[in-house]
């Protein structure tokens, strides 16, 4: 019987929230990070350089990417619409997935899927943060949102299947 209480209590409920400033959309992003087990998709406009090129983002996914689960360490897949802007200023998740470069998957969308003007983050536990246009800072969420998650999953699994392969991000050796 007791064992059955502690399945309750361990039992996980839905945790909306939402926003509108690149501050509360940060702690979102670090929140679901963290929350993840091992795996991390990503949509992106251009790596979110305000949001993503932060030190406190390069640190939390760079623990994922070394913490075992199950003896498989962390994966990050990340569909970008656009590398430019993340190459000529040095993104620091470039540099962090060449030395990790196991973790980090990069595929850029074909142009029939380039009409999305949204970005969002989905982690293996079933939370979403999304932002329906890419460009600003307002956003819904939530840490265990099963419906809108595997939404969203759906979504960037179709998309991930028909995307390139971002080879601009891989490292060059001579």
């Amino acid at each position: 019987m007791e064992a059955d209480a502690n399945k309750v209590s361990a039992k996980r409920v839905s945790v909306p929230f939402y926003g509108d400033t690149s501050a509360g959309f940060s702690a979102a992003v670090l929140q679901l990070i963290g929350d993840s087990r091992s795996d991390i998709a990503i949509y992106t406009r251009d790596l979110d350089p305000q949001i993503l090129n932060t030190s406190a983002v390069i640190e939390v996914l760079r623990t994922l990417a070394l913490r075992p689960s199950n003896s498989v360490r962390g994966q990050i897949r990340i569909l970008v619409q656009s590398t430019y802007r993340a190459i000529k200023d040095g993104h620091r998740i470039i540099e962090l997935s060449r030395r990790l470069p196991d973790a980090f998957s990069f595929r850029c969308p074909v142009a029939e899927d380039l009409h999305y003007a949204g970005a969002f983050l989905l982690n293996d536990r079933f939370g979403y943060i999304e932002r329906r246009f890419g460009d600003r800072f307002e956003f819904v969420g939530d840490l265990y949102g099963i419906a809108e998650q595997s939404r969203l999953k759906r979504y960037f699994d179709e998309v991930w299947e028909r995307a390139v392969p971002a080879s601009e991000l891989r490292r060059l050796s001579l």
